[in-house]
């Protein structure tokens, strides 16, 4: 390609140089031969010169060829630079596809969109497995179509990549080329990834629809025009006011066309006056023709339309009907003194408020009303004529984490003066005495009838206790409230972040698992808070040993981890491995009592050969932690990969259990869970359990890790399900009424046609009622691909099927994920619920949950529950629901009938109903 453009370039320009040169050398021979000629030499010298001279002219011209040549290299060098660089911004992949020979070459680009490796077949069936198989028979119509019909190629369509599974939207654009008989030979074109595009237009779509419904749903009459006063559109309590059956017979019209059109010409200056001047006309009242000939009462305000210039196209107008209340007005012949006891009466109510509520004139600053509130909180006396020069010495204010004072002109009471209304929720105001509070600052401006504005409304409420509480709830969910260093959730986010980071500048990090070893007698012989004193001691101690920027976490009990960063190698890491175990094993004085313990600590390193998560990455320092313990305490041990399991026992493993599940020896047993404030069994969770002919009845901690990430796993997955759903329709058949949860593995729900599944399998059991089947999930299930299980369990929950987030508060996730994550139910883990009425931290954290569970609107169940103690203090504490040994151990499902009956009638549990 570089060939041609340079061959047609010189093609171009050669012939000027040509005739230069040769008119050049014509000119310089004629010369040499007359004077040569007067010289009287012989022709021969003239010869001989005109040969130099042509040789010197020759290589010259070569010269200039080649400069020419090397140019013009350079200047497509520099262009098709510049053409890759475009595209890889873009996200723009070139692609040429052979008709003839159904396959396609293309850009480096486009193999990154499409996901695809250097082996994947590109052929024309190739590029339509690309594509998201419920589109690729409408893609296929769609080729055809074009081809036959001669047109470009011009799609947005949805592709699933080979390399990741992900899906992806793309639009492709191309040409074909048609031999002289019309035969398609070649379609060269481009395709460009608008995934991000297509997800921004879906949340605009939401934003639009949910803002539709709410105007289509208030009670107030809303209605927009353009700047020429026509119609744009209206809500239906508008339409109906109008005598119209739907708001798109109001689009288009004038008022003159309105049943209203004799106000027209004042609705209409109303309109122009809000327009022109830009400023909102609020709560005026005015007067409308109904569609029977009647006269009702609005209050009415305007405000502009602006474009995205800031210019004004057009005007939003509100309104309600007050005509109910002008009657009881006229009605009851208000007095003079009727009306000053009324107004005295607002005084009084706006004295009353405990809001602070301030009103200045416009556009003087003198204050018009001052509240009480108000002159509690800003000081009496600080009040003087609050002109914009000396609003700054009235009060001084802050933005929340800024030691910039507000500029004057931004405050609110100066913007409400200036026609703004402006909103604060984060302002921080400094007391004459130097106390500081945050606020929530309101400011609107005032209009009189004659659309001037004539004074500034400020309202405001001290929220520095909410801050407080938010700030609070912050530390909570991402602090331990005994050491105040990192909880599980932040450890979870930062070790993500150290690992990317890791990976970017290829260097190691380390995760340090320590315990501290015979902690527990400390706890045993000298109580609770001697041991919490003697964690925060060396919490303490730790962190110093360690640099900034390194992590240190606590998760829980006397387990801590340290995630050190901007490793060279593992070796750097040994002498923080051995200051943190001096610091941990000198002793410590505790009140009265000098102490001393010791730390294991696992250790593993990242990166690694293999893919690996910070899941992952924390059991492996787990499991390095135990086998120190197992070589005698008081040291550390290096995860190694080659010892971390037996691919032989694993695999006969896995092979025995194929066995018993094509044998049946796999069964399930029901665990009951209970409303006890309700005094109801509502529902049982599914737990397996393997009847071994040998080793009889097996829990599935002694089998169900051998199969994790094999296809054996997805299989007993479904045999579970299955065996749930049967069971749920004898019970119902039976006249019981229960919903039955299933616990789903982290690779089983992860599967791609995982949803489809499972709904091939609720098919076969159509009389199930909604929400009676609940998939129990754990937090790591979603962290290895959050898309994909959102995708996955919004699904499912299409499907009837109800979703619980289980062992809430033991994982590694963020409370993003539990915002973003389509959950029914919150399930506390049972190691909080265990030690809740003696462990203050076990206790904060159920507190804390069923606080977020409130907050995200979702059901909360805590199990584990053992004694009627653990029941009653969850149900003060608003977790009504629960399961546990307390109530009852899992059951062969056919038991569980009769212990329901039973079970309503123990008198213990039964004090707890409400």
């Amino acid at each position: 390609m570089q060939d041609k453009l340079l061959y047609s370039f010189l093609q171009r320009n050669r012939w000027k140089r040509y005739v230069s040169a040769i008119v050049l050398a014509l000119f310089i021979l004629a010369t040499a031969i007359i004077y040569f000629a007067q010289l009287q030499q012989p022709f021969w010298a003239v010869g001989i010169f005109a040969l130099v001279f042509m040789v010197v002219l020759g290589v010259r011209m070569m010269s200039r060829f080649l400069e020419s040549k090397e140019n013009a290299l350079a200047l497509l060098n520099a262009s098709q630079e510049s053409l890759c660089e475009v595209q890889r911004v873009a996200n723009l992949g070139s692609y040429t596809l052979d008709l003839r020979q159904k396959t396609w070459t293309n850009s480096d680009i486009l193999d990154d969109i499409f996901g695809i490796t250097a082996d994947y077949p590109k052929d024309f069936q190739g590029w339509l497995n690309l594509v998201e198989p419920k589109y690729r028979e409408d893609m296929q119509a769609y080729f055809e179509r074009i081809v036959n019909e001669r047109l470009p190629f011009d799609k947005e369509y949805c592709i699933v990549r080979p390399r990741d599974g992900q899906v992806r939207w793309v639009h492709g654009r191309g040409i074909f080329q048609f031999d002289a008989d019309g035969t398609p030979l070649m379609l060269t074109g481009v395709v460009q990834d608008i995934t991000q595009q297509k997800q921004q237009e879906d949340e605009l779509m939401e934003s639009r629809e949910l803002l539709q419904t709410i105007i289509d749903s208030t009670p107030l009459r809303i209605f927009w025009k353009d700047a020429e006063l026509n119609y744009l559109g209206c809500n239906p309590a508008f339409a109906k006011d109008a005598g119209k059956d739907h708001p798109d017979e109001v689009v288009g019209k004038n008022d003159y066309q309105m049943v209203w059109a004799e106000q027209a010409d004042l609705y209409r200056t109303d309109d122009r006056q809000v327009m022109v001047s830009g400023i909102p006309k609020l709560f005026y009242e005015e007067m409308q023709t109904t569609p029977d000939g009647g006269t009702i009462w609005l209050s009415t305000s305007k405000v502009p339309i602006r474009n995205s210039q800031h210019e004004v196209v057009g005007v939003l107008g509100i309104y309600s009907d007050i005509t109910a209340r002008k009657h009881t007005e006229e009605m009851l012949g208000l007095s003079e003194a009727a009306l000053k006891r009324q107004n005295n009466l607002l005084s009084s109510l706006l004295q009353a408020l405990p809001i602070g509520v301030f009103m200045v004139e416009a556009p003087s600053g003198r204050p018009l009303v001052v509240n009480e509130a108000a002159q509690k909180f800003l000081g009496r006396g600080i009040m003087p004529d609050a002109n914009r020069e000396n609003l700054s010495e009235v009060y001084k204010a802050y933005k929340m984490g800024s030691a910039e004072p507000y500029p004057t002109d931004e405050m609110p009471i100066v913007l409400g003066m200036s026609g703004i209304s402006a909103h604060i929720d984060d302002m921080v105001i400094r007391r004459p005495d130097g106390s500081m509070s945050i606020l929530e600052v309101l400011g609107t401006p005032l209009v009189d009838e004659n659309g001037q504005i004539w004074a500034s409304l400020v309202n405001f409420t001290d929220i520095s206790e909410r801050k407080m509480h938010e700030a609070e709830l912050q530390r909570i969910a991402y602090y331990d409230s005994l050491t105040s260093l990192p909880n599980r959730v932040l450890l979870a986010d930062r070790l993500n972040l150290a690992m990317a980071q890791a990976r970017r500048r290829g260097q190691k990090l380390a995760v340090a698992y320590l315990d501290l070893d015979d902690f527990k007698p400390i706890n045993d012989r000298y109580g609770h808070e001697t041991g919490d004193q003697m964690l925060i001691e060396l919490a303490g101690r730790m962190k110093q040993v360690l640099r900034e920027g390194d992590t240190l976490a606590r998760l829980g009990g006397d387990e801590f981890v340290a995630v050190l960063l901007d490793l060279e190698d593992g070796e750097a890491s040994m002498p923080m491995l051995k200051r943190l175990l001096t610091a941990v094993s000198e002793p410590a004085k505790i009140g009265e009592h000098i102490l001393q313990v010791s730390a294991s600590i696992g250790l593993t390193f990242y990166p690694q050969l293999a893919d690996i998560d910070a899941d992952q990455l924390m059991r492996q320092a787990d499991q390095a932690m135990y086998m120190a313990k197992q070589s005698g305490k008081s040291r550390y041990h290096l995860f190694d990969a080659d010892q971390d399991r037996s691919v032989r026992d694993r695999h006969q493993a896995v092979q025995r259990m194929r066995h018993a599940l094509h044998e049946q020896e796999f069964v399930l047993h029901y665990q009951p869970k209970v409303d006890v404030a309700g005094g109801v069994v509502f529902g049982a969770e599914a737990l397996i359990r393997w009847q071994h002919p040998d080793r009889g009845l097996l829990l599935p901690g002694e089998f169900l890790q051998h199969i994790e990430g094999t296809d054996l796993d997805t299989a007993l997955g479904e045999w579970v399900i299955e065996s749930a759903l049967n069971q749920l329709q004898s019970w119902n058949e039976a006249g019981l009424a229960l919903n039955i949860s299933v616990n789903i593995s982290a690779g089983h729900l992860l599967q791609h046609n995982f949803a489809e599944r499972l709904g091939m399998m609720l098919q076969r059991f159509p009389k199930m009622s909604f929400g009676s089947l609940i998939l129990e999930i754990v937090e790591t299930a979603a962290m290895s691909d959050m898309s994909q299980a959102i995708n996955t369990l919004t699904a499912c929950r299409e499907l009837g099927v109800r979703i619980s987030l289980d062992d809430f508060g033991t994982g590694y996730s963020s409370l993003t994920y539990l915002r973003t994550l389509p959950v029914d139910v919150l399930k506390i883990d049972q190691s909080f619920v265990r030690e809740m009425l003696t462990d203050v931290t076990d206790m904060a954290i159920i507190v804390s949950v069923i606080q977020l569970a409130q907050t995200f609107n979702r059901i909360v169940i805590a199990e584990g529950v053992e004694t009627l103690q653990q029941g009653e203090m969850l149900v003060s504490l608003g977790c009504r629901l629960m399961q546990g040994y307390g109530i009852a151990r899992p059951m062969p499902a056919e038991n569980l009938p009769d212990w329901i009956r039973e079970w309503q009638d123990k008198a213990a549990w039964q004090t707890l109903k409400h």
